[in-house]
């Protein structure tokens, strides 16, 4: 019933739209376009091609690279807002800034508590992170009230590995 009254919707940064459309391709969702117009300073708009008023908005992204991929999000997050998505919901492949979790010398950034804030600043909702460098980057989001889920592909990859021998398995 929940999703009758909020319907889900699926769209991405641009660097991960193949992939979310396999996604939705595979759970038999709708892809929301929300493509980019880039002006020529290389500035970034987006809006939204199909309504999503009401709908719980999923974002899947990755942000490696993450000057042009955070900056993306944050922009996509803040027009579903605009645009009243009921939720937004983003789902991190890959979360950067990850690495700098802490303050352990003087004059030093945190860069992923700044992330979290500007989440917190454009009004996300909740986030799913896949295979985390650190799990204490939960307690960053509770500490501004964003809901956070940790996934982790290890105990699903070891499972089909003993149960599906492969000759000759490298693993990295």
């Amino acid at each position: 019933l929940v999703s009758i009254v909020h319907p889900v919707a699926v769209t991405a940064t641009p660097n991960r739209e193949q992939f979310a459309r396999r996604v939705c391709k595979c759970f038999g969702l709708k892809y929301v376009e929300c493509p980019a117009v880039v002006f020529a300073d290389d500035e970034p708009s987006f809006q939204f091609q199909q309504n999503i008023r009401g709908s719980r908005l999923f974002i899947i992204t990755s942000t490696e690279q993450p000057s042009t991929n955070w900056m993306d999000l944050l922009l996509i997050a803040d027009t579903a807002k605009g645009a009243s998505a009921y939720k937004v919901n983003i789902l991190f492949t890959y979360f950067g800034f990850a690495r700098s979790d802490r303050k352990d010398q003087p004059r030093k950034s945190v860069a992923s508590a700044t992330m979290v804030k500007l989440l917190k600043a454009v009004s996300v909702d909740r986030v799913i992170i896949l295979d985390p460098h650190f799990s204490q980057l939960q307690s960053m989001f509770a500490v501004r009230n964003i809901n956070c889920e940790l996934l982790f592909g290890t105990k699903v990859i070891a499972e089909y590995v003993l149960n599906n021998p492969i000759k000759d398995l490298v693993v990295c």
